[in-house]
């Protein structure tokens, strides 16, 4: 009966040293928020996963930390914020490195359109403003194509009597054009885009331009960059 006593008077100090405590609603939510965030990676609205389940986790951890003796869940808080980070970081860099990639490619497209008007040999540069569906055959004799296709070379036509196209062929390798920057890149499920900040000097000044570049796709098959739109933008865009 004597060591029963004193057992029992632990237990009784135990019960009032540790009171029950809540787990915190917030802590929980955060929880399921930061292993729904995953989803971000599907689709870009999910991105707001993320983004919520950081802001709830933050307000869980306060709460709990201005309330110790009533609420508990910092470590689902803490896990939740840490599944946010790593997947909403994990869509940033993808979306950057997605876009670095996409820039890149249509950007060697719209170099190559560069190029080929310097160089004089526009009815080439025009099959690349011409979807792949449409293009003439790869070893097609491009006079002979542009003179049997009305379409074609009316067409043609607009692109190089209009500016800056004329401006950049009549100036040939002196034009010295530069594709500074992407501007912006856009995407949905069946079209890429990416549009550049571009420039030429005639004479002693440089004109500015923008070129967007086009890419259709589908979900099983990828298409081939093409230049959409070439013009005249910001000061000193028509040349004199």
């Amino acid at each position: 009966m004597n060591d029963k006593q004193p057992m029992n008077a632990l237990r009784e100090d135990v019960r009032v040293e540790q009171p029950y405590r809540s787990l915190s609603p917030q802590a929980i939510i955060c929880l399921i928020l930061g292993v729904l965030s995953s989803t971000a990676l599907a689709h870009p609205i999910l991105f707001v996963l993320p983004v919520v389940a950081l802001a709830v986790g933050v307000m869980a951890l306060r709460k709990i930390r201005a309330n110790p003796a009533e609420l508990s869940g910092a470590r689902l808080a803490v896990l939740g914020v840490a599944l946010a980070t790593l997947f909403g970081s994990w869509v940033i860099s993808y979306k950057l490195a997605s876009e670095h990639l996409l820039s890149k490619q249509a950007r060697e497209v719209g170099q190559s359109w560069v190029d080929l008007v310097a160089s004089g040999e526009l009815r080439a540069a025009h099959q690349l403003m011409t979807r792949s569906d449409d293009r003439a055959a790869e070893r097609a004799d491009l006079a002979e194509y542009y003179a049997a296709h009305r379409e074609a070379r009316q067409a043609f036509e607009r692109v190089f009597e209009s500016e800056p196209a004329q401006s950049i062929a009549a100036a040939g390798e002196q034009a010295r054009v530069r594709i500074r920057r992407a501007i912006e890149v856009i995407r949905d499920p069946n079209n890429t885009a990416v549009r550049y900040a571009c420039d030429f000097r005639r004479g002693e000044t440089d004109h500015e331009f923008e070129m967007v570049l086009l890419r259709r796709e589908s979900r099983t098959t990828t298409g081939v960059w093409y230049v959409v739109e070439v013009s005249q933008s910001g000061p000193g865009s028509a040349p004199p």
